[in-house]
């Protein structure tokens, strides 16, 4: 009888071996083969042969990931940290890592959960990750995506959505691939959708002078829409593998692209621009060297003139920067918030979406992560967010989509910018009507500074961040100047459209001083508005042939008398203002006319100054 059990031990024993040694033969077979699908089917019959054998899981689970399988990806590893006998803590924390990119974060934990005590700190980070993620599907966000449509959204993967500030305009990228024809070019496009009083119109390439049999995508357009910046691949003008160029909108259409200098591209990789409104700043994504590891968020002072030139280049710090990847940022029209997509910092799995502050010294704050569902396991990038603020736009895959598609959401109150409206205008000749180029400046009315200064050919659109009031001036040597107030320290909900027409310097033209103000029933000067009748002084000075009327004006808010009366003052005190400047006494005159010349039925339109050229 003890015979009999030796040999029925000594079969067994023998036949595990023999197990163990086809399994390892068909593991070493899985590992030459080139083939994955192949490789795959070698180390199931590895696994078939030996249920314990630690690396044949872990090879199976690879190709699970690398073929976007990760349901299986999950169930191998926890199928063999069931059975392994050997390096089952490794196991353990692949599982966890696999399980929390797949959303499956109760598993993750309990994963974790089995190792005896975790003392690595990515082991560290993941359970930070993985306990943000449990409570934050446990508190969703009141959260609805709503597609943009098919006007919008082609039948391709569309992606990196970017708007224009008055949203009129919307750029996407397209991943232009024919499923049905392998043979085929893919590649990513620019494409541009318009909208008017119908909504989003159908979407179109842009031209072929942007989109080529290479990459183009993750772009930014200006404020006004007439300049875009974009990622584009393998161009022979290029520094690396991909660069960022620049296009501008000419009355023949977008100018050819052109890359940008050194030093924001380089031989690394940079890509996904983001041009702030007032078109002074650049925030851009980069592996270049000196970074935090992977792919780090830079800023870069610039001016856009005719010849691009680079001021100042400067990495945004560990706030912002991980040792993995920092990308997609967007830098929002009121000029100090940033949003971006991070694999680094704690979050649901993958890519997911920050929001940062930067402070009075340009630096940036601490991040937040805007919360699931926004985020999810997935990857969520080419967040954009409107002017006001209140909608943001980016690109997902949900029930309603037909790959990835553009989608708009309202962005919660605690992850909303600081609100922005804008001031839209075409600038016309009084009488020709023909677009004129002309000076624009804005100022803010606390302390005169000078906010936006350039020169701009027939059409403007200026950010205007509320909480502050603003003074603009367009002006032309050869012209009146026009002047507004934008009083913005209030909430506003609505921007500002005008079309200006500009009056040739000669008499009887009248020169309405918009930014001329006085304190209220009193000729006493507002001093924030000085630099308006510093302008009027320089236009009198050039123009000295002339001579003009200083006029005040009133609403009817008060008797005859008393408006006749007041409205005299205020002008005497503007021609005294003039006079103390330097301009000949003789040259000028002022009078009152009270309520009796209204233009408007709004009494702050009738309270005015105007200067009629004589």
């Amino acid at each position: 009888m003890k015979w009999q059990v030796c040999i029925l031990f000594f079969l067994l024993v023998f036949s595990v071996k023999a197990q163990k040694r086809s399994a390892q033969k068909l593991f070493a077979e899985a590992e030459l083969q080139i083939d994955q699908n192949k490789a795959l089917v070698f180390y199931q019959k590895a696994l078939a042969k030996d249920s314990s054998y630690t690396q044949a899981y872990i090879a199976l689970a690879r190709i699970y990931e690398v073929k976007q399988d990760y349901t299986l990806q999950v169930k191998t590893l926890q199928r063999g940290s069931e059975k392994v006998l050997h390096n089952k803590e490794f196991l353990l924390a692949q599982l966890a890592k696999a399980a929390y990119l797949n959303g499956q974060y109760k598993l993750a934990y309990n994963a974790l959960d089995q190792l005896p005590e975790i003392k690595d700190s990515q082991l560290l980070h993941l359970l930070a990750c993985i306990n943000f993620s449990i409570d934050g599907q446990a508190n969703p966000l009141d959260f609805e995506a709503r597609n943009l449509g098919m006007n919008v959204n082609t039948v391709y993967h569309d992606y990196w959505p970017s708007l224009s500030i008055d949203e009129q305009q919307i750029v996407t990228t397209v991943f232009v691939d024919d499923e049905n024809d392998l043979d085929a070019p893919s590649q990513e496009d620019l494409f541009i959708s318009e909208k008017n009083s119908n909504g989003w119109q159908v979407s179109k390439a842009l031209s072929p002078i942007i989109n080529s049999p290479e990459n183009e995508g993750a772009q930014s357009l200006s404020a006004d829409g007439n300049t875009m910046l974009f990622t584009a691949c393998n161009r022979s003008d290029g520094f690396g593998a991909c660069d960022i160029y620049i296009t501008r909108k000419m009355d023949e259409g977008w100018s050819a692209p052109l890359p940008f200098p050194y030093p924001v591209n380089t031989d690394f990789w940079e890509g996904h621009p983001s041009l702030s409104a007032d078109g002074h700043y650049l925030f851009f994504s980069s592996d270049r060297t000196g970074g935090f590891g992977g792919r780090d968020i830079y800023q870069a002072e610039i001016d856009l003139g005719a010849d691009v030139t680079i001021k100042r280049i400067r990495n945004l710090g560990e706030m912002i920067n991980t040792e993995k990847h920092e990308i997609s940022p967007f830098i929002h029209a009121d000029g100090k918030t940033l949003y971006f997509s991070s694999d680094g910092h704690i979050g649901f799995g993958r890519q997911d979406i920050f929001k940062s502050q930067m402070d009075s010294t340009g630096q940036f704050s601490e991040i937040s992560n805007l919360g699931f569902p926004v985020n999810t396991h997935h990857d969520e990038i080419g967040l954009v967010v409107n002017p006001g603020g209140s909608k943001a736009y980016f690109a997902t895959e949900r029930e309603d989509s037909r790959k990835k598609d553009i989608y708009v959401f309202d962005l919660p109150s605690a992850y909303r910018p600081q609100e922005v409206t804008y001031f839209k205008a075409k600038v016309r000749d009084k009488e020709t009507l023909k677009p004129l180029k002309v000076m624009v400046e804005l100022s803010n009315t606390l302390d005169g500074e000078l906010v936006f200064a350039q020169n701009i050919a027939g059409e403007f659109i200026i950010p205007l961040p509320v909480g502050q009031d603003y003074a603009i001036n367009v002006s032309h040597p050869e012209y009146l100047f026009y002047s507004d107030y934008f009083p913005l320290q209030v909430k506003m909900d609505k921007s500002f459209e005008k079309e200006i027409l500009l009056s040739p310097i000669r008499k009887g033209e009248v020169l309405v001083l918009k930014n001329v103000l006085f304190e209220h029933n009193s000729a006493q000067l507002d001093t924030s508005f000085t630099v308006e009748l510093d302008r009027a002084v320089a236009l009198i000075q050039n123009n000295d042939e002339l001579q003009f009327e200083i006029s005040g004006h009133t609403d009817s808010s008060g008797s005859d008398d008393y408006n006749l009366k007041l409205s005299e003052e205020r002008a005497k005190v503007v021609y005294e203002y003039f006079v103390s400047q330097g301009i000949e006494a003789d040259r000028l005159s002022y009078k009152g006319y009270g309520s009796t010349r209204p233009v408007s039925n709004k009494d702050d339109e009738n309270r005015r100054t105007e200067l009629l050229v004589k």
